[in-house]
């Protein structure tokens, strides 16, 4: 049997361009793999078992027109959160190229925020605990049958059971502690089939053409379902009732991988997805809105979590990758993607538009460097176009182009270290623009460094 095992820790604080705000992370990881070739009934099988544990936080403020003022809008003092799973697999070779892969996972995930909000005069008068816990665990079974020579037929069948639970959002007067607000929702579950069948044709040695139709389902997040959040005067608010997202596709593509030369892939897909998740603009009033409690300061915006009832996505995808020597490798990719909003009852103004934070045109470019086995150094240019910050494209984000470099040294079988220097030459990246026009930016150059550990 072989035994591996891999653990990481990682700090970060943070200041985020203004005296009040900054923030700060800790995470922790560990993750077992196990794997026989030769187990019971003399098949191999493949384990893997891991646990997460993070906890945030971070505090938001607001800053008047003229940038002479800030007061506190929203303290996130803890946001824990913690995942564990496994997987366990096996692969039957029936003879002829026939393989069939029979496997079963489990993923468990709890998560709260705590926080302190609604400031009056620049004190926090309510807190807020709000959080759940989901599981989702399925089987599935995957099968290659070839048809002939050059053609062989994929597919595969899977059953996901899902339940989310003690799902809760209390709140509290921060000067007496008196209950201002204590929901606690039902617990919900059921059970989602999903499918693939694809087939590859190989005409010619060098060249592969595939297609594929296939089925899938997203399960919202706890942060979806029960963590609203606020922007500088943006408020987001979460939704306990959202539903699966579920998917209908297609996709069809070629690769050519000639002997020498590179190896270029290009793959197109359509699919449509029901009951899409998305922040969906309520109100730009300010004030109380009704049936929420919410207050809206002036110049904010009030959304929630909500279902859109079609969504279709179309795209293209191309990478090419290239041996130009046996120590330098170069990488390119492009994809060109469109998700649209073809139905939302109740929010008419969203339908024909984009969503948000998805922009049109992406691309990289990479070189790896591997002088010896010990050393790897990697470039990296990372390229988005314009995209929409709100679901109605009346907010736009600048295009943006950022360098990455990053180095690993191996000093021996059990210690390796390593750096990176992210967004290299601090380059100005637009993360959101807020309806006054406050423009949020993600953070410049990062250099960070560390050692690794390996037994």
């Amino acid at each position: 049997m072989a035994l591996a095992g891999t653990l990481s820790a990682f700090h970060e604080h943070r200041g985020n361009g203004t005296p009040l705000q900054e923030n700060g992370t800790d995470a922790l990881e560990g993750s077992l793999r196990l794997s026989e070739a030769d187990g019971p009934l003399g098949l191999p099988w493949h384990g893997t078992l891991y646990l997460r544990r993070y906890v945030f936080k971070n505090r938001f403020s607001s800053v008047n027109a003229t940038r002479t003022a800030e007061t506190p809008a929203l303290d996130q003092y803890r946001v824990p959160a913690t995942a564990a799973g496994g997987s366990l697999s096996t692969t039957v070779e029936e003879g002829g190229g026939r393989r069939t892969v029979l496997g079963a996972d489990l993923r468990w995930a709890e998560g709260a925020t705590h926080e302190r909000f609604q400031p009056v005069a620049g004190v926090f008068q309510r807190d807020r605990d709000a959080g759940g816990d989901q599981i989702v665990g399925g089987v599935y079974a995957e099968q290659t049958w070839p048809l002939a020579q050059t053609v062989d037929l994929h597919g595969g069948v899977r059953l996901d059971g899902w339940s989310t639970g003690d799902g809760h959002r209390v709140e509290r007067s921060v000067q007496t502690g008196a209950l201002t607000r204590d929901d606690h929702y039902d617990d919900r579950g059921g059970a989602l089939p999903t499918a693939r069948l694809g087939v590859d044709w190989r005409p010619l040695s060098d060249w592969t053409l595939r297609a594929a139709a296939y089925t899938g389902f997203r399960l919202p997040t706890i942060n979806e379902l029960y963590r609203p959040y606020r922007v500088g005067n943006d408020i987001i608010e979460a939704n306990a009732r959202l539903k699966p997202e579920r998917m209908v596709g297609a996709e069809a593509g070629m690769t050519w991988a000639p002997e020498k030369g590179p190896t270029v892939s290009l793959t197109a897909y359509h699919d449509g997805v029901t009951d899409a998740v998305d922040n969906v603009l309520i109100t730009t009033k300010p004030g109380t809105v009704p049936g929420f409690g919410v207050v809206v300061p002036a110049g904010g915006t009030f959304a929630q979590r909500r279902n859109l009832d079609r969504v279709r996505a179309d795209g293209v995808e191309m990478r090419a990758t290239w041996a130009l020597d046996p120590t330098l490798d170069a990488g390119l990719g492009y994809l060109w993607s469109r998700s649209t909003v073809l139905r939302a009852d109740g929010f008419v103004a969203l339908v024909g538009k984009r969503l948000a934070q998805s922009p049109l045109h992406t691309g990289t470019a990479d070189l790896t460097w591997t002088p010896s086995a010990a050393f790897t150094t990697a470039l990296r240019l990372k390229a988005s176009g314009q995209q929409y910050e709100d679901g109605l494209n009346t907010r736009s984000l600048a295009p943006t182009v950022t360098v990455d470099l990053s180095g690993t040294w191996r000093i021996s079988d059990y210690l390796a270290v390593f750096a990176t220097a992210e967004n290299l030459f601090d380059r100005t990246v637009e993360s959101g623009r807020r309806i006054d026009g406050l423009v949020a930016i993600a953070p410049g150059r990062i250099i960070s460094g560390g050692a690794r550990v390996d037994w």
